[in-house]
């Protein structure tokens, strides 16, 4: 009987070591699966974040016009919603990573701006930001300080009656804190102080005969880098006769 009893014992806990084995390696494979799992979805989340290349022209619908509206845009006699529109291009970030970003334009210069942004893309040319103005109220400094590149702006030239061409979706500036705008001691934006000496490149900063500026000026837009009396490197403009000649 009391032999009995061993083998009894014995034969328990053998099953009992077997059932053991058996829950720790299902444990095991569990714990694999939901690390592989992780390890995809992190994977996948690293490559979802690359965006894909995109310039394309599309017109003004309404989350943008709602966005738009009493900020970057106002009604006026000079120019209608309809005579503008959305650009979404891919650029290179100061941090060497590709971003999407959002411009507004006059329609007629619309495939212009793609063409430019698409070759300076393909040559890697960096810029920081590329937002609409309406995310800073249409308050042009706020863009500026930000470093924000942007194109329409339904306002007035800084300390005069006379319309921008901002307004007509003929202008553009790019990388405002690196390439400000100089008028005696007037500097802007404020925090660009430091890029008035231009002697020396940094990053973002354009300069006469580079290819940001060699690429305007093939589609017909002047540089303000080579005003005379003023220098405002950061912008480009187009005069079209009829519109904002």
């Amino acid at each position: 009987m009391k032999f009995s009893r061993i083998v009894v014992i014995l034969i328990f806990s053998l099953l009992l070591i077997s059932c053991t084995k058996d829950i720790s390696q299902k444990e095991l494979e569990e714990k694999n699966e939901i690390n592989i799992s992780t390890a995809e979805k992190e994977e996948n989340l690293q490559v979802s974040t690359e965006p894909e290349e995109i310039f394309e022209v599309f017109d003004i619908d309404q989350e943008h016009f709602d966005l738009m509206n009493s900020k970057s845009f106002h009604e006026n006699d000079f120019i209608t919603i309809n005579d503008l529109s959305l650009l979404k291009v891919t650029y290179w970030g100061f941090d060497e990573e590709t971003y999407h970003g959002e411009l507004v334009v006059n329609r007629i210069v619309a495939s212009d701006i793609i063409e430019i942004f698409k070759e300076l893309y393909e040559n890697r040319y960096p810029i920081e930001k590329i937002q609409l103005v309406s995310y800073y109220d249409g308050d042009d400094n706020l863009s500026m300080e930000a470093n924000n590149t942007s194109a329409f702006n339904f306002r007035l030239i800084s300390d005069s009656d006379k319309i921008s061409n901002h307004s007509f979706g003929l202008a553009i500036d790019i990388n405002p804190v690196q390439n400000p705008y100089v008028s005696n001691s007037v500097v802007a934006p404020r925090n660009a102080a430091s890029y008035v000496d231009r002697t020396e490149y940094r990053t973002g900063m354009i300069i006469e005969d580079d290819i940001c500026v060699r690429l305007f000026k093939e589609h017909g837009w002047t540089w303000g880098g080579n005003y005379k009396s003023i220098k405002d490197y950061q912008h480009f403009e187009k005069i079209i006769t009829g519109i904002n000649d």
